[in-house]
Protein backbone atom coordinates (compact mmCIF):
# COMPACT_ATOMS: atom_id res chain seq x y z
CA UNK A 1 0.00 0.00 0.00
CA UNK A 2 2.82 2.40 0.85
CA UNK A 3 4.52 1.83 -2.53
CA UNK A 4 1.24 2.43 -4.36
CA UNK A 5 0.69 5.60 -2.38
CA UNK A 6 4.15 6.95 -3.25
CA UNK A 7 3.61 6.06 -6.92
CA UNK A 8 0.26 7.89 -6.97
CA UNK A 9 1.77 10.99 -5.36
CA UNK A 10 4.67 11.06 -7.83
CA UNK A 11 2.33 10.66 -10.81
CA UNK A 12 0.05 13.37 -9.48
CA UNK A 13 2.84 15.93 -9.07
CA UNK A 14 4.28 15.09 -12.48
CA UNK A 15 0.88 15.58 -14.13
CA UNK A 16 0.31 18.82 -12.21
CA UNK A 17 3.70 20.25 -13.25
CA UNK A 18 3.01 19.42 -16.90
CA UNK A 19 -0.45 21.01 -16.67
CA UNK A 20 0.92 24.17 -15.11
CA UNK A 21 3.71 24.42 -17.68
CA UNK A 22 1.19 24.14 -20.54
CA UNK A 23 -1.21 26.58 -18.88
CA UNK A 24 1.54 29.13 -18.24
CA UNK A 25 2.83 28.87 -21.79
CA UNK A 26 -0.66 29.32 -23.20
CA UNK A 27 -1.72 32.19 -20.96
CA UNK A 28 0.88 34.84 -20.23
CA UNK A 29 -0.23 37.57 -17.85
CA UNK A 30 -1.07 40.50 -20.14
CA UNK A 31 -2.85 43.47 -18.54
CA UNK A 32 -4.30 46.71 -19.94
CA UNK A 33 -1.65 49.39 -20.44
CA UNK A 34 0.06 51.68 -22.92
CA UNK A 35 3.40 52.50 -24.51
CA UNK A 36 4.75 55.96 -25.38
CA UNK A 37 6.72 55.92 -28.62
CA UNK A 38 9.76 58.12 -29.20
CA UNK A 39 7.68 60.38 -31.48
CA UNK A 40 5.33 61.10 -28.58
CA UNK A 41 2.44 58.89 -29.70
CA UNK A 42 0.68 56.87 -27.01
CA UNK A 43 -0.56 53.43 -28.05
CA UNK A 44 -3.02 51.52 -25.87
CA UNK A 45 -2.97 47.75 -25.60
CA UNK A 46 -1.79 45.08 -23.20
CA UNK A 47 1.49 44.70 -21.31
CA UNK A 48 2.96 41.51 -19.90
CA UNK A 49 3.10 41.62 -16.10
CA UNK A 50 6.27 39.93 -14.88
CA UNK A 51 9.00 40.35 -12.30
CA UNK A 52 10.46 43.83 -11.98
CA UNK A 53 13.92 42.77 -13.24
CA UNK A 54 12.42 41.95 -16.66
CA UNK A 55 10.19 45.03 -16.80
CA UNK A 56 13.20 47.28 -16.15
CA UNK A 57 14.98 45.95 -19.25
CA UNK A 58 12.22 45.12 -21.72
CA UNK A 59 8.59 46.00 -22.52
CA UNK A 60 6.41 43.22 -23.95
CA UNK A 61 3.39 44.74 -25.66
CA UNK A 62 0.32 43.54 -27.56
CA UNK A 63 -2.26 45.67 -29.32
CA UNK A 64 -4.80 42.88 -28.73
CA UNK A 65 -4.76 40.63 -25.69
CA UNK A 66 -4.30 37.48 -27.79
CA UNK A 67 -2.27 39.22 -30.52
CA UNK A 68 1.38 39.18 -31.50
CA UNK A 69 3.88 40.27 -28.85
CA UNK A 70 6.22 43.16 -29.65
CA UNK A 71 9.41 43.45 -27.57
CA UNK A 72 10.53 47.04 -26.96
CA UNK A 73 13.92 48.00 -25.57
CA UNK A 74 14.41 51.26 -23.59
CA UNK A 75 15.88 53.04 -26.64
CA UNK A 76 12.63 52.41 -28.57
CA UNK A 77 10.21 53.99 -26.07
CA UNK A 78 9.85 57.11 -23.97
CA UNK A 79 8.06 55.00 -21.39
CA UNK A 80 5.19 52.61 -20.73
CA UNK A 81 2.79 51.71 -17.95
CA UNK A 82 -0.10 49.63 -16.75
CA UNK A 83 -3.50 51.28 -16.42
CA UNK A 84 -3.61 50.41 -12.73
CA UNK A 85 -0.04 49.47 -11.96
CA UNK A 86 3.60 50.23 -12.46
CA UNK A 87 4.78 53.10 -14.64
CA UNK A 88 8.18 53.20 -16.37
CA UNK A 89 10.15 55.96 -18.07
CA UNK A 90 13.30 55.72 -20.17
CA UNK A 91 16.43 57.25 -18.66
CA UNK A 92 20.17 56.87 -19.18
CA UNK A 93 22.14 55.95 -16.07
CA UNK A 94 25.72 54.75 -15.42
CA UNK A 95 25.95 50.98 -15.01
CA UNK A 96 29.32 49.27 -14.53
CA UNK A 97 31.16 52.20 -16.04
CA UNK A 98 28.90 52.58 -19.09
CA UNK A 99 25.89 54.81 -19.71
CA UNK A 100 22.90 52.62 -20.52
CA UNK A 101 19.27 53.34 -21.35
CA UNK A 102 16.92 51.53 -18.99
CA UNK A 103 13.31 51.62 -17.85
CA UNK A 104 13.13 53.30 -14.44
CA UNK A 105 10.04 52.54 -12.41
CA UNK A 106 8.44 55.87 -11.52
CA UNK A 107 7.19 56.06 -7.94
CA UNK A 108 6.54 59.80 -7.49
CA UNK A 109 6.37 62.68 -9.95
CA UNK A 110 6.18 66.44 -9.58
CA UNK A 111 8.85 69.07 -8.97
CA UNK A 112 10.96 66.13 -7.80
CA UNK A 113 10.66 62.61 -9.26
CA UNK A 114 11.48 59.36 -7.50
CA UNK A 115 12.46 56.24 -9.45
CA UNK A 116 13.46 52.67 -8.69
CA UNK A 117 15.84 50.44 -10.64
CA UNK A 118 17.61 47.24 -9.55
CA UNK A 119 16.58 47.87 -5.91
CA UNK A 120 18.28 51.28 -6.01
CA UNK A 121 16.47 54.62 -5.80
CA UNK A 122 17.04 57.56 -8.14
CA UNK A 123 16.00 61.17 -7.57
CA UNK A 124 15.37 63.67 -10.34
CA UNK A 125 15.01 67.38 -9.73
CA UNK A 126 17.27 69.53 -11.87
CA UNK A 127 19.23 66.42 -12.80
CA UNK A 128 19.01 62.67 -12.24
CA UNK A 129 21.22 60.96 -9.66
CA UNK A 130 21.28 57.80 -7.57
CA UNK A 131 20.58 57.86 -3.86
CA UNK A 132 23.45 55.76 -2.42
CA UNK A 133 22.53 52.45 -0.82
CA UNK A 134 23.29 52.55 2.94
CA UNK A 135 26.38 50.60 3.98
CA UNK A 136 27.13 49.12 7.37
CA UNK A 137 30.57 48.97 8.95
CA UNK A 138 32.03 48.02 12.30
CA UNK A 139 33.53 50.69 14.55
CA UNK A 140 35.79 49.84 17.46
CA UNK A 141 35.35 52.18 20.43
CA UNK A 142 36.41 52.20 24.08
CA UNK A 143 33.00 50.74 24.92
CA UNK A 144 33.29 47.87 22.46
CA UNK A 145 32.54 47.09 18.83
CA UNK A 146 29.55 48.80 17.22
CA UNK A 147 27.91 48.50 13.81
CA UNK A 148 27.08 51.85 12.24
CA UNK A 149 25.34 52.64 8.97
CA UNK A 150 26.16 55.53 6.69
CA UNK A 151 23.05 57.25 5.41
CA UNK A 152 24.59 59.36 2.66
CA UNK A 153 21.27 59.41 0.83
CA UNK A 154 19.74 61.43 3.67
CA UNK A 155 22.38 64.12 3.24
CA UNK A 156 21.75 64.24 -0.52
CA UNK A 157 18.02 64.58 0.07
CA UNK A 158 18.58 67.40 2.56
CA UNK A 159 20.78 69.27 0.06
CA UNK A 160 18.33 68.72 -2.81
CA UNK A 161 15.36 69.82 -0.71
CA UNK A 162 17.24 72.71 0.95
CA UNK A 163 14.85 75.30 -0.49
CA UNK A 164 12.09 73.86 1.70
CA UNK A 165 14.25 73.33 4.82
CA UNK A 166 12.67 69.93 5.38
CA UNK A 167 13.35 67.91 8.52
CA UNK A 168 13.80 64.27 7.50
CA UNK A 169 12.82 62.06 10.42
CA UNK A 170 13.39 58.32 10.84
CA UNK A 171 15.07 57.80 7.46
CA UNK A 172 14.71 54.44 5.73
CA UNK A 173 15.96 53.34 2.32
CA UNK A 174 12.63 51.96 1.15
CA UNK A 175 9.66 52.94 -1.02
CA UNK A 176 7.27 54.15 1.65
CA UNK A 177 9.64 56.55 3.47
CA UNK A 178 11.28 57.97 0.33
CA UNK A 179 7.87 58.45 -1.31
CA UNK A 180 6.64 60.42 1.69
CA UNK A 181 9.75 62.61 1.61
CA UNK A 182 9.31 63.41 -2.09
CA UNK A 183 5.59 64.04 -1.62
CA UNK A 184 6.32 66.48 1.21
CA UNK A 185 8.83 68.36 -0.94
CA UNK A 186 6.48 68.59 -3.91
CA UNK A 187 3.72 69.97 -1.69
CA UNK A 188 6.15 72.47 -0.19
CA UNK A 189 7.10 73.81 -3.64
CA UNK A 190 3.47 74.02 -4.72
CA UNK A 191 3.88 71.24 -7.25
CA UNK A 192 1.14 68.70 -7.83
CA UNK A 193 2.55 65.38 -6.65
CA UNK A 194 1.44 62.21 -8.37
CA UNK A 195 1.85 58.76 -6.88
CA UNK A 196 1.96 56.08 -9.53
CA UNK A 197 -0.01 52.88 -8.94
CA UNK A 198 -2.62 54.89 -7.04
CA UNK A 199 -5.08 52.00 -7.37
CA UNK A 200 -2.73 49.75 -5.38
CA UNK A 201 -2.64 49.72 -1.60
CA UNK A 202 0.30 49.18 0.71
CA UNK A 203 -1.33 46.25 2.46
CA UNK A 204 -4.18 43.90 1.62
CA UNK A 205 -5.78 41.18 3.75
CA UNK A 206 -7.65 38.16 2.38
CA UNK A 207 -9.62 35.61 4.39
CA UNK A 208 -10.34 32.01 3.47
CA UNK A 209 -12.75 29.42 4.81
CA UNK A 210 -12.21 25.86 3.63
CA UNK A 211 -13.00 22.23 4.17
CA UNK A 212 -11.68 19.01 2.73
CA UNK A 213 -10.22 15.61 3.42
CA UNK A 214 -6.84 14.44 4.66
CA UNK A 215 -5.30 11.21 3.46
CA UNK A 216 -2.95 9.63 5.99
CA UNK A 217 -0.65 7.03 4.44
CA UNK A 218 -0.19 3.69 6.16
CA UNK A 219 2.20 0.76 5.77
CA UNK A 220 -0.47 -1.69 6.83
CA UNK A 221 -3.01 -3.32 4.47
CA UNK A 222 -5.45 -3.72 7.37
CA UNK A 223 -5.68 -0.05 8.26
CA UNK A 224 -9.43 0.49 7.84
CA UNK A 225 -9.49 4.30 8.03
CA UNK A 226 -7.32 6.51 5.80
CA UNK A 227 -9.45 9.53 4.88
CA UNK A 228 -10.48 12.11 7.46
CA UNK A 229 -12.58 15.29 7.14
CA UNK A 230 -10.93 18.58 8.06
CA UNK A 231 -11.92 22.23 8.29
CA UNK A 232 -10.07 25.49 8.71
CA UNK A 233 -9.58 29.17 8.02
CA UNK A 234 -6.67 31.27 6.86
CA UNK A 235 -5.44 34.84 6.65
CA UNK A 236 -3.29 36.12 3.78
CA UNK A 237 -1.34 39.37 3.82
CA UNK A 238 0.13 41.03 0.74
CA UNK A 239 1.44 44.38 -0.48
CA UNK A 240 -0.06 44.99 -3.95
CA UNK A 241 2.05 48.09 -4.46
CA UNK A 242 5.17 45.87 -4.28
CA UNK A 243 3.88 42.63 -5.83
CA UNK A 244 0.23 41.64 -6.25
CA UNK A 245 1.04 37.94 -6.77
CA UNK A 246 2.93 37.18 -3.54
CA UNK A 247 1.22 36.54 -0.19
CA UNK A 248 2.16 35.58 3.35
CA UNK A 249 -0.37 33.08 4.66
CA UNK A 250 -1.20 31.76 8.12
CA UNK A 251 -3.80 29.01 8.50
CA UNK A 252 -5.62 27.14 11.23
CA UNK A 253 -6.74 23.58 10.46
CA UNK A 254 -8.52 20.95 12.57
CA UNK A 255 -9.12 17.23 12.03
CA UNK A 256 -9.80 14.08 14.03
CA UNK A 257 -7.78 10.93 13.41
CA UNK A 258 -8.89 7.35 13.99
CA UNK A 259 -7.20 4.13 12.94
CA UNK A 260 -7.79 0.45 13.46
CA UNK A 261 -5.41 -2.39 12.64
CA UNK A 262 -5.63 -6.13 13.16
CA UNK A 263 -2.75 -8.61 13.24
CA UNK A 264 -3.05 -12.40 13.34
CA UNK A 265 -0.44 -14.96 14.35
CA UNK A 266 -1.00 -18.67 13.65
CA UNK A 267 1.13 -21.60 14.82
CA UNK A 268 0.43 -25.28 15.56
CA UNK A 269 -0.34 -24.63 19.22
CA UNK A 270 -2.64 -21.57 19.11
CA UNK A 271 -4.00 -18.66 17.08
CA UNK A 272 -3.72 -15.10 18.32
CA UNK A 273 -5.40 -11.98 16.96
CA UNK A 274 -4.46 -8.48 18.12
CA UNK A 275 -6.71 -5.50 17.39
CA UNK A 276 -5.18 -2.02 17.75
CA UNK A 277 -7.13 1.25 17.74
CA UNK A 278 -5.86 4.83 18.00
CA UNK A 279 -7.64 8.19 18.07
CA UNK A 280 -6.58 11.80 18.46
CA UNK A 281 -7.45 15.39 17.55
CA UNK A 282 -4.97 17.69 15.84
CA UNK A 283 -4.79 21.43 15.33
CA UNK A 284 -2.39 22.36 12.55
CA UNK A 285 -0.96 25.82 11.85
CA UNK A 286 0.50 25.96 8.32
CA UNK A 287 2.62 29.09 7.78
CA UNK A 288 4.01 29.88 4.35
CA UNK A 289 3.90 31.87 1.16
CA UNK A 290 1.60 31.80 -1.82
CA UNK A 291 2.38 32.83 -5.41
CA UNK A 292 -0.25 33.38 -8.09
CA UNK A 293 0.79 32.74 -11.70
CA UNK A 294 -1.94 35.02 -13.05
CA UNK A 295 -4.32 37.73 -11.73
CA UNK A 296 -6.83 36.48 -9.19
CA UNK A 297 -9.70 36.55 -11.69
CA UNK A 298 -8.52 33.08 -12.72
CA UNK A 299 -5.17 31.59 -11.78
CA UNK A 300 -3.12 28.58 -10.81
CA UNK A 301 -1.07 29.16 -7.66
CA UNK A 302 1.68 27.54 -5.59
CA UNK A 303 2.09 27.45 -1.82
CA UNK A 304 4.77 26.12 0.51
CA UNK A 305 5.84 26.55 4.11
CA UNK A 306 6.27 25.00 7.53
CA UNK A 307 3.68 23.12 9.56
CA UNK A 308 3.13 23.36 13.32
CA UNK A 309 1.02 20.52 14.76
CA UNK A 310 -0.49 20.17 18.21
CA UNK A 311 -2.08 16.78 18.88
CA UNK A 312 -4.23 16.44 21.97
CA UNK A 313 -6.31 13.73 23.68
CA UNK A 314 -4.36 10.88 22.04
CA UNK A 315 -5.55 7.48 23.23
CA UNK A 316 -5.65 3.91 22.07
CA UNK A 317 -6.65 0.40 23.00
CA UNK A 318 -5.39 -3.13 22.42
CA UNK A 319 -7.59 -6.22 22.34
CA UNK A 320 -5.83 -9.61 22.34
CA UNK A 321 -7.84 -12.72 21.48
CA UNK A 322 -6.09 -16.09 21.94
CA UNK A 323 -7.59 -19.38 20.78
CA UNK A 324 -6.01 -22.64 21.96
CA UNK A 325 -7.56 -26.12 21.99
CA UNK A 326 -10.99 -24.63 21.32
CA UNK A 327 -10.74 -22.22 24.25
CA UNK A 328 -10.79 -18.49 23.54
CA UNK A 329 -9.40 -15.96 26.03
CA UNK A 330 -9.63 -12.21 25.57
CA UNK A 331 -7.72 -9.38 27.23
CA UNK A 332 -8.30 -5.66 26.77
CA UNK A 333 -6.20 -2.64 27.71
CA UNK A 334 -6.42 1.08 27.08
CA UNK A 335 -3.47 3.43 26.58
CA UNK A 336 -3.60 7.19 27.08
CA UNK A 337 -0.61 9.29 26.19
CA UNK A 338 0.27 12.93 26.71
CA UNK A 339 -0.42 15.69 24.21
CA UNK A 340 2.47 16.32 21.85
CA UNK A 341 3.67 18.80 19.24
CA UNK A 342 5.46 18.42 15.95
CA UNK A 343 6.72 20.36 12.93
CA UNK A 344 7.05 19.65 9.25
CA UNK A 345 7.04 21.07 5.74
CA UNK A 346 4.38 21.20 3.05
CA UNK A 347 3.93 22.19 -0.60
CA UNK A 348 0.75 22.72 -2.53
CA UNK A 349 -0.83 23.89 -5.75
CA UNK A 350 -4.33 25.03 -6.53
CA UNK A 351 -6.74 26.76 -8.85
CA UNK A 352 -8.55 30.02 -7.98
CA UNK A 353 -11.48 31.57 -9.85
CA UNK A 354 -13.33 34.79 -9.11
CA UNK A 355 -17.11 34.98 -9.29
CA UNK A 356 -17.49 38.43 -7.73
CA UNK A 357 -15.00 41.25 -7.01
CA UNK A 358 -14.53 40.08 -3.42
CA UNK A 359 -15.54 36.42 -3.66
CA UNK A 360 -13.37 33.65 -5.07
CA UNK A 361 -13.58 29.88 -4.93
CA UNK A 362 -10.56 27.59 -4.92
CA UNK A 363 -9.52 23.95 -5.05
CA UNK A 364 -6.11 22.93 -3.71
CA UNK A 365 -4.01 19.79 -3.32
CA UNK A 366 -1.31 19.79 -0.66
CA UNK A 367 1.42 17.29 0.23
CA UNK A 368 3.13 17.13 3.62
CA UNK A 369 6.68 15.88 4.13
CA UNK A 370 5.28 13.19 6.44
CA UNK A 371 3.46 11.65 3.46
CA UNK A 372 -0.03 12.97 4.16
CA UNK A 373 -2.14 14.54 1.43
CA UNK A 374 -4.80 17.24 1.81
CA UNK A 375 -7.52 18.03 -0.70
CA UNK A 376 -9.04 21.42 0.12
CA UNK A 377 -11.83 23.53 -1.30
CA UNK A 378 -13.34 26.76 -0.08
CA UNK A 379 -14.12 30.44 -0.38
CA UNK A 380 -11.69 33.36 -0.46
CA UNK A 381 -12.78 36.88 0.49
Amino acid sequence: MELNYIRVVKNFWFALIVLIAVETQAQSDFRPGFVVLNNGDTVSGYLEYSVRDIQEKECRFRREKQGTTTHYSPVELTGYGFESGRQYVTRTIPIEGDNRSVFLQRLQSGRANLYLYDDKFYLEKDSLFQLPVPKKREVNTDNGMYVVQDNLYVGLLSMTFADCKMELKNPAYEIRWLSKAVQAYNRCTGSVTVTDRTSSTWTKVNWQLFGGVKYVGSDSESNLFSFFPLAGASLELSSPIVNDKLFLCVELMYFKYYSQRTEEYVNPLYTMRIDYTYRSSTVSVPIGIRYNLMPEVQTIYFKCGILLNHTFNPSGSTTIEREQAGVVTTSYSEVTTENFQGTGFWVGAGYLKSFRPKLNVFLEIRAELSGNLNLLGGLRF
